[in-house]
């Protein structure tokens, strides 16, 4: 660990310790020399592996911009529930205010009905293709006859109970039908003769 053992060769040949002694303060530069020299390395290294990570990502990334007034999903990150279950966009869609930043990714968004604002990433944010609710048709009530509500809900009938008869598997045959055969060896039935008996 702190040092190099001495081996009997080194005794032999006469080479002595080759330990180079360090003042203190010359230790510290030194080592402070070797750990700014290794953060650089690092520091180059991973904003080398950032740039081609990003690369990678922008080949695929086809998400389109968003123009203010859209309507869209926002993703809640947060949301308590059914696990993998669950649905990640909200309930409410929201509509797009303006864009944050010269980025062009950052929006900032607001509930359709009306509420607090937010600044979400476009990763957050799905196109609303469902029409506004003032535009969907009123629903009708159903109507309250409880005779016609029973007519509806029966069952049609099965179109047959049972199964249809079966034909024949081969041709009709007619002549005297054959007889099963039997094994015609000696042995029939006999277990064989066993080792050393």
């Amino acid at each position: 660990f702190g040092r190099h053992l001495r081996l009997p060769v080194d005794l032999e040949l006469g080479v002595g310790p080759q330990e180079v002694r360090h003042e203190l303060s010359g230790w510290v530069n030194e080592h402070q020399r070797r750990l700014s020299t290794a953060y650089s390395i690092a520091g180059q290294k991973m904003s080398e592996a950032a740039s081609q990570s990003k690369q990678h990502y922008d080949k695929k990334a086809k998400a389109m911009p968003l123009l203010p007034g859209e309507r869209v999903w926002v993703r809640e990150r947060n949301r308590q529930g059914r696990g993998k279950l669950c649905t990640w966009w909200g309930n409410d869609p929201y509509v797009i205010l303006d864009k944050v930043g010269e980025t062009g990714v950052v929006y900032r968004v607001q509930p359709e009905k009306g509420g607090r604002q937010h600044t979400v990433h476009r990763n957050a944010l799905k196109p609303c293709t469902a029409p506004p609710v003032d535009i969907l048709p009123p629903v009708a009530e159903p109507e309250a006859d409880p005779q016609r509500l029973l007519e509806t809900l029966k069952l049609p009938e099965p179109l047959f109970y049972g199964f249809p008869p079966m034909a024949p598997a081969g041709p009709p045959q007619d002549g005297p039908q054959e007889a099963v055969r039997c094994s015609a060896r000696p042995n029939f039935g006999k277990p064989p003769d066993r080792y050393g008996d």
